[in-house]
């Protein structure tokens, strides 16, 4: 196995992940940037999306706690305790946000043996091709969670040194 390749297996087994189960749930990928926590991306119809968070939107606060670094979203999900309902503060544009998002559990991972992988099976959903315009939105999604790996391979690169 290619060491890069093990170490990005490494660095994303390794990642506190805050979408992940756990004490709470919101629906975001997130990295560290100066002013707290920078949206990579919002889960469609996620606790985050409800509340109106964008992608590009840097989270400063949650429950009145401060967010540096991605291990602070999952340590205020944890003194959330069994909340449903916490305040958020994010900059959007420059300007200082203020909402409400409500926390939920993490949805379960769709089976590759499942007879159907739609969204919404229950209202009998089809399965449709997507948009170019959809798929580029998920590429440049992707690009920018790939990247995010990427310095967090380098830090555990520099670590090991």
């Amino acid at each position: 196995m290619p060491a890069a390749l093990a170490l990005t297996i490494f660095a994303l087994a390794a990642a506190p992940c805050s979408r992940c189960a756990g004490p709470g749930y919101l629906g975001v990928s997130v990295r560290a940037a100066a002013r707290g926590l920078e949206v990579l991306r919002v889960v469609e119809g996620g606790p985050c999306a409800a509340a109106g968070v964008r992608r590009g939107d840097v989270l400063s606060k949650l429950g009145g706690r401060r967010l540096r670094a991605v291990e602070d979203l999952d340590r205020g999900l944890a003194a959330a305790g069994d909340a449903r309902r916490l305040a958020l503060e994010l900059w959007r544009g420059g300007r200082s946000v203020k909402l409400t998002v409500r926390t939920d559990r993490r949805p379960p991972a769709p089976s590759a043996l499942a007879p159907s992988a739609s969204p919404s099976p229950s209202l009998g959903a089809r399965a449709r091709t997507p948009s170019a315009r959809e798929l580029e939105a998920k590429v440049r999604a992707l690009r920018d969670e790939l990247a995010a790996l990427r310095v967090l391979v380098e830090r555990l690169r520099r670590a090991r040194e």
